[in-house]
């Protein structure tokens, strides 16, 4: 397999494990997703209060560090495809980041995540974050997310590199024990 190829696949197989939520669904049809979103988008004062969430935990610049860590894999798959064009490909990413990093595009995630609290969390424990966060250890918690985030997105694609790489070995040596060669 190239090695273009096999990074591609560990980078989707580390994002696809490091963003895998926690927990399912308790409930995850789409009938029952549909009402809980309509319910939701009812309820203006869970949605105001989860916009305060939002504001209170700092989401933008999480968001901006999620960004800047895509745009950054998106950019060194791309050089190792063409690395004699490094150069116009870096130029190329750096514009087009910009383009994505605008106020717009990160609203429009800012109303979506603020949708999934208000239909996830109830007013009560809304109201209870935003009380948390307003605190002294709600705030050095705020502070020291980003560095957290960052730390364990690293490492959970690392970890999903070595699952992949650990996964292709195993499947090459029991394939070859039933006489397939991969």
């Amino acid at each position: 397999m190239p090695f273009a190829r096999k990074t591609a696949l560990a980078i989707v197989a580390a994002a696809l494990i490091a963003g895998a939520p926690p927990i399912m669904a308790k409930d995850a049809s789409p009938q029952a997703s549909t009402a809980a979103q309509q319910a939701a988008k009812a309820d203006p004062a869970r949605l105001a209060e989860a916009r305060k969430l939002m504001e209170l935990t700092a989401s933008d610049k999480i968001v901006d560090q999620i960004m800047g860590l895509a745009f950054g894999q998106v950019a060194q798959l791309m050089v190792r495809m063409k690395p004699e064009k490094q150069k116009e490909i870096m130029a190329i990413i750096k514009k087009l980041a910009a383009e994505m990093s605008t106020g717009a595009r990160k609203q429009e995630l800012r109303n979506t995540i603020a949708e999934i609290y208000a239909r996830e969390l109830s007013l009560e424990d809304l109201k209870k974050l935003n009380a948390f966060y307003q605190t002294d250890t709600g705030r050095r918690f705020i502070e020291k997310m980003p560095t957290i985030m960052a730390q364990s997105q690293r490492a959970g694609m690392a970890w999903g590199r070595k699952l992949a790489e650990d996964m292709m070995k195993r499947t090459r040596e029991e394939a070859k024990k039933q006489g397939i060669d991969l």
